[in-house]
C-alpha cells in the first residue's frame, strides 16, 4: 500500500490516485481498457467531466498488468494552450515516469535542449516572423525527439492524454505532426481521453481527421446508483458508521451521479456523522451547507469575474434550471429578460470556452453550470435551494437522456 498504508480517516477520496481499496467499481472498464492495450490497440476514453475518468486512468495504470510490463505517462493538458505547453506538460510527465538510469540520462539532454532560448542574430525587421518560424521548428524538433526516445526504451510505454481535446484550441496546431509520429510508434500504446464528447470523437471517427479510425473508441458511463449505494454504505461500516438509503440516493440524485461531485458531498457527510450514528438526508443537507460556506468567498469571485451582463443571466438562468435544453427559445428568453437569441448565443461561446469554461454544452441547445456547487450557491443565493433539493429527480431524468444520447452517438464507431 505504501504511502496508504496507515488508516486512512475518511474513505471517499476526492483526489484523482485512489487506492484500490477505496476504489468504487469501474471492474469491467478497467478490464476492458487493459485488454485493448494488452492486445496492440490505442484509446479513446471518452466521458462528460467528473464520473471519474481521471481516477479511472490513474487506476488503470496503478494495476499489476500494467506496472509491471509497462512504463507509464500520466500527461494533462487541459490547461495547456499551445504546442509549448503541450511538450511541457509531456516532458513533466517523463520526469515522473521511471525508466531505466541510462534512459533518463539521454532524456535529460532532450529537456535541456529544450529549455535553452533561442539565441537568433536576425534583423529587427523580420524578427517577429523568423521567432515564430523557429520556434515552430524547435518544438517539432522536440516532439520528434520525444517520440523517438519512446520508440527506443527497454520496457514498453503506455502514455495517457488527458483532455486530449485541448489541442484542437491551440493556435499553432500539432494534430497532424503528432498524428504522423503517433502511428509510426511500436514501442507505445497510447490513450485519448476527454470530457467534450462531441469534439474528441469527432477526432477520431470523422474520416478528414488525423486520427480516424487510429484508437478504440470507449464511452464511459456513470457509475449506476445501486453500486455506488453498496459501496457508500460498506465505506461507512468499515469506520463504525452507518448512512440510509434515502440520504445516499439524495446524495447521488442531487450531484446527477456525477463521481467527483458525489465523493465530496459524501466526503463531507461522512466527516460530520459520528461513530455509531446513522446519516439522514437532514446530515446531507447540513454538509451542503457547510460546502457552500466554505466556497461562497471563491463564489463570489467567480460571479464578479465572469464577464458581462448577458453572461451572468445566462449562468443565473442555469444555475436555476439546472439543465437548459432550450436555451435560446423564446420562453426561456423571456423568462430570464436573456435578449436576443444571437445575444444568448455568444454569451454562451464565451462562458464554454478559456481556461474558466463555466459551462458545458451536454447537445445542441442544451447547457449546464459546470460547476455543481456553483449551481447550487447561487440557487441558495436566490432563495431557491429548497426547490432544487425537491426537483432533482427529475433533473436526473433530464441528465440520464441527454448522457444516453451523446453516448448512443458514438456507440456504433466505438464497437
Amino acid at each position: 500500500m505504501g504511502k496508504y498504508s496507515n488508516r486512512v480517516e475518511n474513505p471517499f477520496f476526492i483526489t484523482t490516485e485512489i487506492p484500490d481499496k477505496y476504489f468504487c467499481d469501474r471492474n469491467a472498464d478497467t478490464e476492458n481498457i487493459i485488454s485493448k492495450l494488452l492486445s496492440g490497440n490505442n484509446v479513446v476514453l471518452v466521458a462528460t467531466r467528473r464520473i471519474g475518468k481521471s481516477s479511472l486512468l490513474h487506476h488503470i495504470l496503478g494495476q499489476k498488468a500494467i506496472k509491471r510490463s509497462y512504463n507509464t505517462l500520466y500527461v494533462d493538458i487541459y490547461n495547456t494552450n499551445s504546442p509549448e505547453d503541450f511538450i511541457n506538460a509531456f516532458k513533466s510527465a517523463l520526469n515522473k515516469a521511471r525508466f531505466a538510469k541510462k534512459e533518463m540520462t539521454e532524456f535529460e539532454a532532450i529537456t535541456k535542449e529544450y529549455s535553452g532560448k533561442l539565441g537568433l542574430s536576425i534583423s529587427p525587421l523580420s524578427a517577429e516572423g523568423t521567432m515564430r518560424v523557429e520556434k515552430k521548428k524547435k518544438q517539432e524538433v522536440t516532439i520528434d525527439r520525444i517520440f523517438d526516445f519512446l520508440e527506443h526504451t527497454s520496457k514498453p510505454n503506455i502514455v495517457v492524454f488527458d483532455e486530449f481535446q485541448q489541442i484542437e484550441e491551440y493556435e499553432e496546431k500539432i494534430t497532424r505532426l503528432l498524428r504522423s509520429k503517433i502511428q509510426g510508434m511500436n514501442n507505445t500504446r497510447f490513450i485519448y481521453s476527454g470530457s467534450s464528447v462531441d469534439m474528441l470523437s469527432s477526432m477520431f471517427t470523422e474520416y478528414n481527421q488525423p486520427f480516424y479510425g487510429s484508437s478504440s473508441l470507449i464511452g464511459l458511463k456513470k457509475i449506476p446508483e445501486e453500486v455506488y449505494s453498496d459501496f457508500c454504505r460498506r465505506m461507512f461500516k468499515l469506520y463504525g458508521k452507518d448512512i440510509s438509503p434515502d440520504a445516499i440516493s439524495f446524495i447521488y440524485t442531487l450531484m446527477l451521479g456525477n463521481t467527483l461531485n458525489t465523493q465530496q458531498l459524501a466526503n463531507t457527510v461522512f466527516t460530520m456523522t459520528r461513530k455509531h450514528e446513522c446519516a439522514d438526508i437532514s446530515i446531507v443537507k447540513a454538509a451542503m451547507d457547510r460546502i457552500l460556506d466554505e466556497r461562497a468567498e471563491a463564489y463570489k469571485s467567480l460571479l464578479y469575474t465572469i464577464g458581462g451582463e448577458k453572461e451572468r443571466r445566462v449562468v443565473v438562468c442555469l444555475a436555476a434550471e439546472g439543465i437548459a435544453t432550450e436555451i435560446t427559445s423564446s420562453v426561456m428568453l423571456q423568462k430570464y429578460n436573456l435578449g436576443t437569441a444571437s445575444t444568448v448565443q455568444n454569451a454562451c461561446r464565451n462562458l464554454s470556452s478559456g481556461k474558466q469554461k463555466v459551462i458545458i454544452k451536454l447537445a445542441k441547445g442544451a447547457y449546464t453550470l459546470s460547476d455543481k456547487y456553483f449551481e447550487l450557491w447561487l440557487a441558495r443565493v436566490m432563495n431557491i435551494l429548497d426547490m432544487k433539493y425537491t426537483v432533482a429527480p427529475d433533473l436526473m431524468q433530464k441528465d440520464k437522456e441527454l448522457s444516453s444520447q451523446l453516448l448512443s452517438a458514438i456507440a456504433p464507431k466505438s464497437r
